[in-house]
């Protein structure tokens, strides 16, 4: 057989994939319109209208979450060596 040729196996899986990825879609989306179709006291459509104050997208400074890392791996008693994939 060719190595350009798809096999069967090959195109039911996709299939497969592609069809759960749609119904996953579409459930979804089903239930946001329930969501969106509820009354303007429900709490759920509360929760989708909340304003969150503060800022956006804040970025984390890479030398504080090491400074994190480092407190806590001394605190606990931890070295290089406990942290290397065996």
């Amino acid at each position: 057989m060719p190595s350009n040729e798809i096999s069967y196996l090959t195109v039911v899986i996709r299939i497969t994939l592609f069809s759960s990825v749609i119904f996953s879609l579409w459930h979804i989306m089903v239930s946001l319109n329930t969501v969106l179709r509820k009354e303007d006291n429900d709490w759920m459509k509360k929760c989708m209208e909340y304003e969150v104050e503060g800022a956006i997208g804040q970025e984390v400074d890479q030398r504080k979450v090491e400074r994190i890392v480092e407190k806590d791996c001394q605190a606990r008693k931890l070295n290089k060596e406990d942290a290397v994939d065996r």
